[in-house]
């Protein structure tokens, strides 16, 4: 790899075939792995090579394949044959690594005209006559002061005190997802396969195979915020909702952007290793193409199997619902009991959908996380990314936006007993939905469609209700040190780089997997270590990101459609469309 004419060739598979079980009773035993999707396959060896560019994978495999048949091995007479597979999209060559294109002088003339924007922005601030202050052009350049932004990062954006545990339990939850995303890359390229087998079938890991439910903290924290603080802007004026959807669209739109066009363009010259065609080359084509499906919302719907960022289907999801949640809540507002019925109905056929599927269809209960290469695996239930699939805990998390509606300036507080029993029910139902997943990691539990429809369609709601009763006996309960250290002020900052962090993380943990050059041994200590470095790193990008595309494009927004004299007023303005993982502000 060291030589710059070489092309890389990181994985050559050779297939032992034709073995008759009577023959050969050991390589029986490796082929049963078929039927058990988490082992890996014990007749397949993966080889990387380094070869002249000029020799392409067809002419490598082709002298392979030659060089097969014409080998005298011992296990010939046991009528066993090799043959070698070199798939082109695992083939990496210093030839490839192209200078930049269109794309990418586009990407980076945006990048330059940004910053010398923000520049000019302010040189002109500081110049400016101190009586002109009020003009929508200087309030425009001081939305790109970092110092500005960067101060209203500690500020709290809620007066209600009963929604401050939200900003530590949103940042855990992210911190969560971060580590099981660096635990299923370090996992894909790793050696001890029968040691990873393992944990499959140890019920402790399954905080990390089953983790995937984190997730859906989120979208319960999303659709908790939507209703609640909506209700309360409705009680001051009117609102158009398709002013709310559009100010959704802008305030999430230009980080995604940012992030979508970085990783057409850019990330492909940001490295190079045996895989960085498979694992980076892939992601970089498929947000070449499919860019658009991103920033409409639909990349869950459509070419779905090459979605730009797979990771990001969180957003066409949390958009559709936030939709539907605005329809709902001026419903509520106006007729609530009508609204408290659809509402019910919505979170009923949100049930139904996954149950339906999986029972009609055979589907398995969830996605299960094995080890392979990010973005190379399909999830065979289906039931992961649409947003049909995956409603029912936003709508429990509208429930409880309206119980913290009602409850707002009540000053109730729950009974040491009851926040006690509250607090042992939730960690119940949160430790049953995550524990009990591992079942299905077993091969040699029988497949049945039923209970696979039942555990599929309940997993999710009884994990809302679990996190809805953590957040409601925190809110109002009496377990004090848990209220301090959920609301300690440290996450408020962090909570609001959330968005970003979520956006990037696993990007240069894709990097990363791209740049091996051999296997790698797992181990827990070297994941976790790995995890917080991957944390640090995704806070630092966002707080960039912040800076540079997200508190700007704030501020804009807001001299634009906020009129001047709401500044002097502390408003929500920004509630209708705060969401969880996006800009993620209370």
């Amino acid at each position: 790899m060291a030589d710059p004419n070489m092309h890389i060739i990181p994985c050559v598979y050779s297939r032992p075939t034709g073995c008759e079980k009577k023959q050969m009773l050991d390589f029986f035993l490796m082929q049963v792995r078929y039927n058990d999707t988490s082992k890996q396959a014990r007749n397949v060896v993966k080889l990387g090579w380094c070869i002249p560019a000029s020799c392409t994978p067809f002419a490598a495999e082709k002298y392979l394949n030659e060089y097969f048949s014409r080998l005298n091995y011992s296990l010939r007479k046991e009528n066993i044959t090799y043959s070698a597979e070199i798939p082109q999209i695992l083939c990496t060559s210093s030839n490839g690594q192209s200078g930049l294109d269109g794309w990418d002088i586009t990407i980076l003339t945006l990048i330059l005209i940004l910053i010398v924007f923000t520049s000019t922005c302010w040189e002109y601030n500081n110049n400016y006559d101190k009586t002109e202050q009020r003009t929508l052009p200087y309030r425009i350049f001081l939305s790109f002061s970092a110092r500005r932004n960067f101060h209203d990062l500690n500020k709290s954006e809620s007066q209600d005190q009963a929604l401050s545990n939200l900003y530590g339990i949103r940042t855990y939850a992210i911190f969560m997802i971060i580590m099981d995303h660096r635990f299923g890359i370090f996992t894909g390229s790793s050696s001890n396969f029968d040691y990873i087998e393992q944990l499959y079938r140890n019920i402790f890991v399954s905080y990390i195979f089953h983790g995937d439910l984190f997730v859906d903290t989120f979208f319960v924290i999303s659709g908790l915020l939507v209703v609640y603080n909506l209700m309360t802007m409705l009680e001051r004026k009117s609102l158009n909702p398709g002013y709310i959807v559009f100010m959704r669209y802008m305030r999430l739109t230009p980080a995604y952007a940012f992030i979508i066009f970085f990783t057409g363009t850019i990330f492909y010259h940001t490295g190079n290793g045996a895989l960085w065609n498979a694992v980076v080359g892939t992601e970089v084509r498929d947000c070449r193409s499919n860019w658009w499906t991103n920033v409409l919302y639909i990349s869950n719907y459509v070419n779905e199997d090459h979605m730009c960022m797979p990771h990001s289907w969180y957003l066409p999801c949390d958009f559709h619902y936030f939709m539907i949640a605005v329809g709902l809540t001026y419903i509520i507002k106006k007729e609530k009991t009508f609204g408290l019925i659809a509402l019910s109905a919505m979170t009923i056929l949100s049930l139904a959908i996954p149950f339906t599927i999986i029972l009609v269809y055979e589907r398995p209960a969830f996605l299960k996380f094995f080890t392979g290469l990010p973005g190379l695996s399909k999830d065979p239930s289906g039931l992961s990314v649409p947003s049909h699939a995956r409603a029912t805990p936003y709508f429990i998390g509208m429930f409880a936006g309206y119980v913290y509606y009602r409850l707002k300036g009540s000053g109730r507080i729950l009974s040491k007993g009851h926040t006690a029993a509250l607090l042992s029910i939730s960690f119940f139902l949160l430790t049953v939905c995550m524990y009990t997943g591992y079942v299905f990691y077993d091969p040699y539990h029988t497949y049945n469609a039923l209970e696979s429809a039942i555990y599929g369609s309940l997993q999710r709601p009884v994990w809302a209700l679990g996190t809805f009763g953590l957040v409601y006996a925190v809110s109002y309960g009496t377990c004090g040190f848990l209220h301090k250290f959920l609301s300690w002020h440290f996450w408020v900052p962090l909570s609001k780089l959330v968005y970003g962090a979520y956006l990037w993380h696993l990007q240069f943990q894709n990097r990363t997997l791209g740049r091996i050059t051999g296997s790698q041994v797992f181990t827990f200590f070297d994941v976790i270590t790995y995890g917080f470095g991957d944390i640090c790193l995704a806070f630092l990008l966002a707080l960039a990101l912040h800076l540079g595309v997200e508190a700007p494009v704030k501020g804009i927004l807001k001299e634009i459609f906020t009129p001047p004299k709401l500044d002097k007023t502390k408003t929500s303005e920004d509630a209708d469309h705060q969401a969880i993982p996006e800009t993620s502000k209370l």
